[in-house]
């Protein structure tokens, strides 16, 4: 017998506040899921959640981590020789996170 979750539209806020204000009101596991075309597992899954991180949001992701952007800030001083060329000396140099 084919799943009838198989189909289901991608996990909004909504449904997960509606999941918890559910549960609040003392509905089963079973009946919230048939009511929002989900699983028990999952269900049940948003509830631990919420309850150990007070979040609706989506948890943060594993795996590598994407390197920050770093911006290098460059602070530099022209100065003058005899023959009037110019040099440019540098001065301080500072890597900063965008």
């Amino acid at each position: 017998m084919p799943s009838k979750y198989k189909k289901r539209p991608s996990v909004t806020p909504e449904d997960r506040i509606k999941a918890v204000m559910m549960f609040q009101q003392e509905k089963s596991f079973a009946t919230i899921g048939r009511e929002l075309n989900r699983t028990k597992s999952w269900i049940k899954r948003i509830i631990d959640r919420n309850n150990e991180t007070f979040s609706y949001q989506d948890p943060p992701k594993s795996g590598r981590p994407h390197e920050p952007e770093i911006e290098v800030v460059y602070e530099a001083e022209v100065v003058f020789d005899d023959e009037m060329d110019y040099n440019c000396l540098l001065v301080h140099q500072e890597s900063v996170l965008v």
